[in-house]
């Protein structure tokens, strides 16, 4: 610990900071911003500048899946698309309509599960209720936190990790990390599980 790597990443790192097709964007990945959004976290954590040209490129890749509904995605915008395309955006210090978002985010909100990815959908996940949290958080949002609350405990299996959903499944460190990330940014703290 505390040294550095035996290689320097930035090559790496620049090299796959571009855009793509969308096309190509597996289904089960859940948002086409994903992978660009790691990539621009990754070189804020490391202190690597983004060239001019390529804020650009980035820039212009996220708004042009901007929708009517203020929202972000490929055909219709969602929750996690939307979080992930904000999320970019701020990084990458670029204004948008906030109020907007704001009201894309509250038509995601839903009386039974905290937050469903799209509106008016039957069904949520753990990682819409992050998207959601993440989204109510930064835009400054009402949400219903008791019903999240609810939602993360349910997907808590015996082993201590978390699942997908409340009706069962598998706990997943990626699950796990949704729901601990989700109930520290409601609760306003961190967990010491000690």
């Amino acid at each position: 610990m505390g040294e550095a790597p035996d290689h320097d990443p930035k090559e790496y790192i620049l090299k796959n900071l571009k855009t793509y097709s969308v096309d190509r964007v597996p289904p089960e990945k859940g948002s086409i911003f994903r992978k660009m959004a790691y990539m621009v976290e990754i070189c804020l954590l490391v202190s690597i500048k983004i060239d001019k040209r390529a804020r650009e490129e980035i820039k212009r890749f996220v708004i042009k899946y901007s929708n009517e509904d203020a929202g972000f995605g490929y055909e219709n915008s969602t929750l996690t698309e939307t979080m992930h395309a904000l999320s970019i955006l701020e990084e990458l210090k670029v204004e948008y309509p906030r109020r907007n978002v704001r009201r894309f985010v509250e038509t995601c909100r839903d009386p039974i599960y905290g937050f469903v990815n799209v509106p008016n959908a039957s069904i949520s996940a753990i990682e819409y209720i992050y998207a959601g949290v993440q989204l109510s958080e930064r835009l400054r949002c009402r949400y219903d936190t008791r019903r999240c609350i609810e939602f993360i405990d349910g997907c808590q299996r015996e082993n201590g990790g978390f699942s997908r959903v409340p009706t069962g499944g598998i706990a997943t460190i990626e699950n796990t990390y949704y729901a601990i990330a989700s109930l520290s940014q409601i609760l306003h703290e961190k967990f010491n599980l000690i």
